[in-house]
């Protein structure tokens, strides 16, 4: 575990266009707040060693009085999920000597549970009134589901094909763009209800645990709802979606024995994924003009699980 104090360089920018006028808004400061996570760092050899580590950063919230056409707040919630993998060298600590890899092949099942967090670059278009409005989505929650998967392995190189199913609470239903009073506005509700990937896996064993490349397809089901406020009252548009794309990512697996309750053929694996699932494209009218919202949607999932490996126990091989 880890925890301390955070800080970062914070830019937020906005335009805002109407007919005949363009308008900009930016903001440039460096913010401080809190960082929390947890890692996995094992021996590779020598006096090397190898980490994988996941932070939750949160730099606070910060409102800003905007320059655009309508002056109003702009609410900004910084939140991070960071993933990364990281190399260290003990300089004058005792070396570490070479460990036999441990035995992964074969059939394995397991569950996952974690977090997901979007950034989807989206925009709002009405031709007929010179209106265009670019911003992100966020949807975030919790993510959980089921994966089953098979290695091979050719000394300490393990190969492997592995697929999951994930249900998820992610949701956005705070941005408000236009005007964002009862008078015109468009008030955004978007959720990913379920998502699943079928990916390769290249990994290298060092002793019994497992650092691992993952990538392939990914799908998953896009739901925006759009409820809009114009001279005509309130009106909910709703769209779905079910899309493909591909993910990438990386994670660790290592033994997991829970305090003696488990035997050897229980594994435990930290991962993060990068699911990008295309573009969708949707068009409605807004009061009385056309419209058209664009929504490309990319998540970043950070999720621990378990494993049960069925053909034999993971145990280094001498």
């Amino acid at each position: 575990m880890t925890a301390g104090y955070a800080f970062g360089n914070v830019k937020t920018s906005a335009t805002q266009s109407a007919p005949g006028l363009t308008t900009n808004f930016a903001t440039d400061r460096i913010q401080g707040g809190w960082v929390v996570g947890s890692g996995v760092e094992a021996a590779l050899g020598g006096n090397w060693t190898g980490k994988i580590e996941y932070l939750y950063l949160n730099l606070g919230n910060k409102t800003d009085i905007s320059t655009l056409i309508a002056t109003t707040p702009i609410n900004t919630e910084i939140r991070e999920n960071i993933f990364r993998v990281g190399l260290n060298y003990r300089i004058g600590g005792k070396a570490y000597a070479p460990v036999a890899s441990a035995n992964w092949a074969g059939f394995y099942l397991g569950g996952n549970f974690g977090s997901g967090t979007g950034r989807d670059r989206s925009s709002l278009n009405l031709p007929a009134a010179t209106i265009f409005e670019t911003f992100n989505l966020a949807p975030d929650g919790i993510n959980g589901g089921v994966q089953a998967g098979y290695n091979w392995q050719a000394s300490n190189w393990v190969f492997g094909l592995e697929t999951d199913i994930q249900g998820s609470t992610q949701k956005d239903n705070k941005t408000c763009i236009l005007s964002c009073t009862p008078g015109v506005m468009a008030a955004y509700d978007a959720t990913l209800p379920w998502f699943g990937t079928v990916r390769g896996r290249l990994g290298y064993s060092v002793g019994s645990t497992l650092f691992y490349a993952t990538g392939g397809l990914a799908y998953g089901s896009i739901k925006t709802k759009i409820n809009t406020t114009s001279f005509v009252g309130p009106v909910t548009q709703s769209f779905s979606h079910t899309n493909t794309g591909w993910t990438a990512g990386a994670g660790i697996e290592t033994p997991f024995t829970l305090l003696g309750l488990l035997g050897p053929n229980w594994t435990t694996k930290a991962e993060y994924l990068y699911v990008d699932l295309g573009s969708t494209s949707d068009t409605f009218i807004f009061g009385a003009v056309p419209a058209t919202a664009n929504r490309s949607v990319t998540e970043h999932v950070f999720r621990t699980g378990i494993n049960y490996h069925f053909n034999s126990p993971v145990v280094a091989k001498y």
